[in-house]
């Protein structure tokens, strides 16, 4: 499908997202993968350009960005996932692990 979403597989490689006629695709961040303990991945997703020549179709994407408050407790909506971080917690590790600082040094407040 020419322009399609594609999402990247857990092995390496891309792979096209063909979801049914009457569904709808939700991509979520790590926050959520977090809070749901692992039920609900994150995943790296991109949209492939159509072929040279292909013929043009019509596409929608919304896009919509939401996340629960700095401090809420990322401990598992399904199930206790262990060590609950807050939200902000969790941002701070993202920001140091892609900085190639090696996780977050931890809080005063859990000495």
């Amino acid at each position: 499908m020419p322009g399609t979403l594609q999402v990247r597989l857990p092995r390496g490689g891309w792979t096209d997202l063909r979801p049914p006629a009457d569904a709808f695709v939700c991509n979520l961040g790590d926050a959520m993968a977090r809070w749901t303990g692992g039920r609900w991945a994150s995943t790296l997703h991109r949209v492939a350009n159509p072929p040279e020549g292909a013929p043009q179709r019509d596409r929608i994407s919304l896009v919509f960005f939401h996340q629960p408050n700095y401090d809420a407790l990322l401990n598992g909506i399904f199930e206790d996932a262990g060590d609950a971080v807050t939200l902000a917690e969790h941002y701070i590790e993202k920001i140091h692990l892609a900085a190639g600082a090696g996780p977050a040094p931890s809080s005063a407040a859990d000495e």
